[in-house]
């Protein structure tokens, strides 16, 4: 082994050859692994292209340094290395989609599921001009763990219509026979998706409209109108510093005069020395700018010094009429402290709700709501200071505020189109009906329409188990003291919904008698301070399911749902190391049965 150690990767690959293949042997003698088993070494050779990555490398087995690197220290393997440079690929291929296969594998997986399976859907075009469909599953396995497996990357053929996603998407669903057990469908917020979803209802009945749900990263990042919000942008203190961070970053020669005036405006060693150019923002959206202004205000001494000294000369663009003023200072400022939830709450809503220690949070479709709640009301009081100090902040900024909450509200209406955001902030042990009832009482219609919306998906619960036999818990009667109920939800507005829900309690004396007709009347009546300090819901359903048989199935399958698409991102990402210019001609099928392993092993659902 140690005659290896200038290849890393193929140390590693041996390493883990031995290991996973039974072998025991570290040394550097020869040992006889695979000369009895072909199948072990195919194998271990495509666990390692995925593990460590070695598709980067995609080696040339037939080379002859490599021939030598494996021939000097594994007994026989030369009987069994590829002899062409697609064995590789085929062995890879029929690890995934052989009968036997991990494809297989994940299928029955599937179909051992204790809760619906949800469908992350996305595209992307990699760099060699092929469209890829990412399609991701998310579910409860049979010991309730909720688990994410990448079931195909297909080549989109065509156009980007909602009828060829549909076509794509039922050829996965039927192959994997998943069709009755389809839960939600997370994707953008494009037109072509509606039609997709549409088309996907004709064919199987368990598809409804409602079934479809938005990405909330785009809820988000995108919480303006883009034509008002390009307009906007041109014109205010954005707009000023988005065109004089482009013209410094076009010229090598502005941003070595920059990095001068960085060192002259900042100390030497101080923190702001490290940043030796600005950023520019990433289009229409407002969550873009957020890194470009933080950056601008570490190096505004910096900036205030190059428009000083700058010159106008020629017919280049005359940068002093984009000059930051005090005023636009106070208003990035101020912008900044804006957008900041934004960013803090799209991170959090990408994480995966599986991450070891983040279980049953940080992506989770209860969140969605919670974090629009939060976000409005970050944005009111935003306007609240801007009215009560017009002498603070220009008009500009207050017409951004107003912009957001505009759009937010227009966001808000989308959750409406299907009841699986209301139910899961319902079915959360410290949210119920309460949360409702705190958040939204200005508007008593939408909190009876929450209310009728989570009862009359229940009710759909309920009849299915009368069809299939599952035994309720039986309603009795429960003494309910109302000094112990007290509720709450994403963190800082956890404790103020707390504070409010124990005042509230505290308006009324004694106990009420109540007479529960439900599992779920049952669960809403739950009067434990326990509860108001769970964060991880699905663990709190799984310790309590045999109390609520019925209540329970709803409540996993709510529970195993994202918020966002960030894994078909996260996909892409991957998939971008395997198709580079040197490997620009992989056949698609050879990427997805790559990736879809990779994934597996990943995510740690292939042991």
């Amino acid at each position: 082994m140690a005659a290896i150690t200038s290849s890393t990767c193929l140390s590693k690959a041996v390493f883990v050859l031995d290991l996973r293949c039974g072998g025991s042997s570290r040394c550097s003698t020869r040992v006889n692994v695979f000369s009895s088993n072909d199948f072990q070494f195919r194998r271990g050779l495509a666990i390692i292209l995925t593990v460590f990555r070695s598709n980067e490398v995609v080696i040339d087995q037939t080379h002859q340094r490599t021939h030598e690197i494996f021939t000097n220290h594994l007994e026989d393997i030369g009987k069994i290395l590829p002899k062409s440079p697609s064995a590789l690929s085929n062995w890879i291929k029929e690890k995934w989609v052989g009968d036997a296969g991990r494809r297989v594998w994940l299928m029955e997986k599937l179909h051992v599921a204790t809760s619906k399976i949800h469908i992350s859907v996305d595209a992307w075009t990699s760099e060699e001009g092929t469209n890829y469909l990412a399609v991701v599953a998310h579910f409860l396995d049979e010991s309730h763990k909720l688990q994410t497996a990448l079931l195909d990357l297909p080549p989109l053929k065509g156009p980007h219509s909602g009828e060829n996603l549909a076509k794509a998407l039922s050829k996965v669903i039927d192959f994997y026979d998943i069709s009755t057990v389809i839960g939600f469908f997370m994707m953008d917020n494009a037109g072509n998706n509606d039609t997709c979803i549409q088309e996907l209802a004709k064919q199987y009945p368990a598809i409804k409209l409602q079934s479809r749900l938005r990405k909330m990263e785009q809820q988000l990042r995108g919480a303006s109108d883009e034509e008002r919000f390009e307009i906007w942008r041109k014109q205010s203190f954005i707009g000023k510093l988005h065109n004089f961070c482009v013209w410094v970053n076009r010229s090598d020669q502005r941003r070595e005069l920059l990095k001068q005036y960085v060192l002259t405006a900042y100390d030497e060693g101080s923190v702001e020395c490290l940043y030796t150019r600005v950023l520019v923002d990433g289009g229409i959206r407002w969550n873009s700018a957020y890194a470009m202004i933080e950056r601008a205000l570490k190096l505004r001494h910096a900036i205030d010094l190059f428009f000083l000294n700058y010159n106008h000369i020629g017919k280049e663009y005359d940068i002093s009429q984009d000059m930051l003023t005090p005023q636009d200072w106070i208003d990035l400022e101020h912008f900044l402290g804006i957008l900041k939830p934004f960013k803090d709450l799209t991170r959090r809503m990408e994480g995966r709700a599986n991450k070891a220690g983040l279980e049953g949070s940080h992506g989770s479709l209860y969140e969605t709501i919670e974090s629009l709640d939060v976000l409005f009301k970050e944005l009111q009081e935003a306007g609240k200071f801007a009215d009560n100090h017009p002498e603070v902040v220009s008009t500009y900024y207050s017409y951004a505020i107003d912009a957001a909450r505009v759009k937010l509200e227009e966001y808000f209406g989308l959750t409406d189109a299907t009841p699986a955001y209301r139910c899961a902030v319902a079915l959360h042990p410290a949210n119920k009906f309460t949360y409702f009832e705190l958040e939204w009482s200005h508007n008593k219609q939408w909190i009876s329409e929450a209310k009728r919306v989570v009862r009359e998906v229940y009710a759909q619960y309920e009849e299915a188990a009368a069809k299939t036999g599952t035994i309720g818990a039986q309603p009795q009667e429960e003494v309910i003291d109302d000094n112990d109920v007290a509720l709450d939800p994403l963190q800082q507005a956890r404790k103020r919904r707390q504070r409010l829900a124990a005042t509230a309690a505290s308006g009324s004396r004694g106990n009420k008698r109540i007479k529960l007709t439900s599992e779920l009347d049952e669960f809403m009546a739950r009067a434990n301070k326990a509860d108001v300090e769970v964060e991880d819901p699905l663990e709190w359903w799984v310790c309590h399911a045999s109390d609520y048989p019925i209540l329970s199935k709803m409540a996993f399958d709510l529970s195993s749902c994202p918020a966002m698409s960030a894994e078909c991102e996260r996909v892409f990402s991957q998939t971008k190391k395997v198709i580079t210019d040197e490997r620009n001609r992989l056949k698609s099928d050879t990427v997805a049965a790559l990736e879809c392993q990779k994934h597996l092993l990943r995510t740690g659902m292939l042991p």
